[in-house]
């Protein structure tokens, strides 16, 4: 979605970069190993051009126990990922697992709407 120099531009104005994997695929239909190297190139490759540490990390597709598993996690934090996302709808909290954080896709058509879904996921 973006080139190398653009990534580098990014995170040279502070944007921070997160981590996918290379091929997007479904993590948990992955062997160890295969899961690892998916995971581990990308984020060497995304810190080569941005020219610091990649410290967050979205699992693909993103639904626990179906698109990743516990192996997946354990993987993403002992490649020194301090965070992860999951795509689970709600809002993530003191006790949310920080490498299977909430997250909601914020595509709403108006200000007022987005407003209105930050404010209906609060009560989670």
């Amino acid at each position: 979605m973006l080139s190398p120099e653009e990534i580098a531009a990014l995170a040279a104005k502070g944007i921070e970069i997160g981590a996918h994997t290379v091929n997007h695929p479904i993590l948990a239909v992955l062997d160890e190993d295969q899961q690892f190297e998916e995971i581990a190139q990308c984020k060497r490759q995304l810190e080569s051009w941005a020219g610091k540490p990649v410290l967050h990390f979205a699992y693909p597709n993103g639904i626990p126990d179906q698109d990743f598993t516990e192996t997946t996690v354990n993987i993403v934090r002992n490649l020194g990922f301090k965070s992860a996302v999951a795509t689970r709808k709600g809002v993530s909290t003191r006790e949310s697992c920080i490498f299977k954080l909430h997250r909601f896709t914020p595509w709403d058509k108006t200000p007022l709407r987005f407003h209105l879904r930050l404010v209906q996921n609060q009560a989670y």
